[in-house]
């Protein structure tokens, strides 16, 4: 049974707060550092991903592991052990190989699959209803917050460039365009994990256990179109196909999203929102990589400010909208406005210049900051 709710609750939020800010700094900490990450370890790129991907394969593996695991253990032990899981990483500069390396990730995203069921119900206990939606946004705003401080900071501490050197690169025109194509599908990402299964059940007066269930099919599919992008790279020499294309579909996917009904459609919507969301991920991280004449320092500083601003756009989302549905009473504006900022992706990627082997092939070395 619920609790009353009294101030204390503000004591809980703060502790489940912290800790998903915690889990954040961690989450794609490593990303920034990538370039260094390669060149110690005497690995590839496609090694290297799977740093991030082990994490979010280890979620989609042992998510529901997790709820069943709360249910037997109580919320309680399952997020003492899951925060000793997700301290693990701090290990990290005493791994020797990259097998160490890969495993102390993958115990990292064992500990977020543990405590996202592990921390619903301790939000239930200490929450009334109406305080729940504005809780989880902030838990959100809280993860991406962490991702921000992590992945601005790391490069920086690691480059050992100049801070006049930094801020050139961090204002240039390939860094700038590569914020405004991850911004619009980052921002609609989070906007849509938050609210949508809140908006099926009052809109479509769906069981929130079937809304869950067709939102999850989001991220789960996020890992398929991954590993696809990563796949087609091989065969395709260019890389604008690898942003153009989802960026015309993440748009469409979102209003699909939100205006669609009946169950089939909104599972293609989910779908499409996969490929529009996370196809184009593997190919702008590296069009940094590839432009002639950058250094490893530039491309860390290059990825910090893209992960940093993607996520600091995260943050902001999840309240835009619920403030939406309290001015005007509906999800819809809000969800429909940032389906519309999505399209930043087809932008960007009609204006980034082509990083692909005609780069590699090119007689003159290019700075990243005229570029």
């Amino acid at each position: 049974m619920a609790l009353r709710p009294s101030r204390y609750r503000f004591v809980i939020a703060g502790l489940v707060l912290s800790l998903f800010f915690s889990g954040g700094l961690s989450f794609l900490a490593v990303t920034p550092v990538f370039p260094l990450i390669i060149d110690d370890y005497g690995i590839n790129s496609s090694t290297a991903s799977l740093l991030v991907s082990s994490v979010a394969l280890a979620n989609v593996l042992l998510a529901i592991p997790g709820g069943i695991l709360v249910a037997r253990l109580g919320p309680n032990r399952v997020i003492i052990g899951a925060w000793f899981l997700a301290s693990i990483p701090a290990l990290s500069v005493f791994a020797d190989d990259f097998a160490t390396l890969l495993a102390l990730r993958v115990l990292f995203g064992v500990s977020f699959a543990f405590l996202l069921p592990a921390v619903a119900p301790v939000l239930m206990r200490w929450f009334p209803p109406k305080e729940l939606p504005l809780v989880n946004s902030l838990l959100l705003g809280a993860l991406t917050v962490g991702i921000s401080v992590s992945t601005f900071t790391a490069a920086p501490i690691e480059s050992r460039l100049p801070y006049r050197e930094i801020w050139k690169v961090a204002r240039s025109r390939v860094t700038l365009l590569l914020v405004l194509s991850d911004i619009g599908p980052y921002a609609q990402f989070a906007a849509l994990m938050a609210w949508l299964p809140t908006y099926y059940h009052e809109a479509l007066d769906m069981p929130l256990a079937k809304a869950g269930m067709i939102v999850g099919v989001l991220p789960g599919a996020g890992v398929v179109m991954l590993v696809l992008a990563g796949a087609l790279t091989l065969r395709v020499a260019k890389r604008k196909p690898f942003l153009v294309a989802p960026g015309v579909i993440v748009g469409l996917a979102g209003v699909l999203s939100v205006l669609g009904t009946g169950t089939p459609v909104l599972y293609l919507a989910m779908v499409l929102l996969a490929f529009g969301s996370w196809f184009y991920v593997p190919v702008l991280m590296t069009v940094p990589m590839e432009i002639p004449g950058v250094s490893e320092q530039q491309v860390a500083i290059m990825w910090s400010v893209l992960m940093s601003l993607g996520s600091l756009g995260a943050f902001f989302t999840p309240l835009l909208v619920g403030a939406g549905r309290d001015i005007f009473g509906s999800y819809v504006p809000g969800l429909l406005l940032f389906a519309v900022l999505s399209w930043s992706l087809l932008v960007g990627g009609l204006l980034l210049p082509e990083s692909g082997r005609r780069a590699a092939a090119s007689p003159e070395p290019v700075s990243p900051t005229r570029a």
